[in-house]
């Protein structure tokens, strides 16, 4: 949970196209439901971004997506397609879950989608099938019951 600021905060630093792409990622608190947890709330190491976060939401449970350059992530999108999923919510015909806020983050710039859409390709692939149209198993790697789990 944030806590209330006793003190100024530090401008950012984003001195470099590197460090203004991980800034933006950040800020957009991509890594809070991207990256899988432990029972405890901690995310597991190794696992940055590797999807798998289980949210449940008055619709249903969702696991979230992989977003590291890996075949079992987003690795085929290109900038176009990320755009267009962060402006519409959509990836072709298929509509993002709504617990994605899209709709939030769709007033960015084109600038700073694409420059978080560059910074994604940068990690580490992480090999992590998350599939929520697939029944939900249990994954070896996460330790979480998600769509495709037993196919890690």
């Amino acid at each position: 949970m944030p806590e209330p600021l006793d003190a100024p905060v530090a401008e950012p630093n984003v001195s470099t196209p590197e460090k203004r792409r991980k800034y933006l990622v950040t800020i957009a608190g991509c890594t809070d439901c991207h990256t899988p947890q432990d029972a405890h709330g901690q995310l597991l190491a190794g696992m940055d971004f590797a999807g798998g976060f289980i949210l449940d939401v008055p619709w249903g449970r969702v696991a979230s997506a992989s977003l590291p350059p890996d075949p079992s992530g987003i690795s085929y999108y290109d900038q176009a397609m990320f755009t267009e999923a962060i402006r519409t919510g959509l990836v072709g015909a298929r509509k993002l879950n709504p617990i994605m806020p899209w709709h939030t983050y769709g007033g960015m710039t084109d600038e700073d989608i694409g420059a978080m859409f560059v910074y994604l390709k940068t990690l580490k692939p992480v090999r992590h099938h998350v599939d929520n149209t697939e029944p939900p198993t249990f994954c070896k790697v996460c330790r979480q019951t998600h769509g495709g789990g037993n196919q890690n």
